[in-house]
């Protein structure tokens, strides 16, 4: 049984609220605001968006119709949108937005390399240090 989309927006918001409630306090937190709003408000569309989506018997095109006399002060999605918004739902249980990076395996060498720099120069940043690590890369490449 799939919760009610009453509930899936009141589970965005909190899970919103929690994660806006842990943003830092200085200069940066607007920026931070800034870049999660919009995610926030992706998500709160995509559960109106499955509720039109079952509701109509999960016919996208009527749907389509159905949100857009609903929602008329927003852009109405395509058709297809519905039918991939409701897959992804299925599929991973959320409508939150991720954002995924390439993971980087790191060997213990690497660690200790870098901790042995930062013994030595602890003035040095960061990236002065992925700078010289991907020099030493392509030197052992070649």
């Amino acid at each position: 049984m799939w919760p009610s989309p009453a509930a899936l927006r009141c589970w965005v918001i909190c899970v919103a609220g929690v994660h806006m409630a842990t943003t830092p306090t200085n200069r940066n937190a607007r920026v931070y605001y800034k870049s999660w709003l919009p995610r926030l408000l992706q998500s709160i569309q995509s559960v109106d968006i499955i509720e039109a989506y079952i509701r109509m018997d999960k016919n996208s095109r009527r749907a389509a119709r159905l949100y857009a006399s609903s929602h008329s002060d927003r852009p109405v999605p395509s058709h297809g949108t519905f039918v991939n918004v409701y897959q992804k739902f299925r599929t991973t249980g959320s409508v939150c937005c991720t954002i995924s990076r390439k993971q980087e395996v790191v060997s213990e060498d690497f660690e200790i390399d870098v901790l042995a720099y930062f013994a030595m120069c602890p003035e040095a940043s960061i990236h002065r240090v992925d700078v010289l690590h991907k020099k030493s890369e392509a030197r052992g490449s070649q």
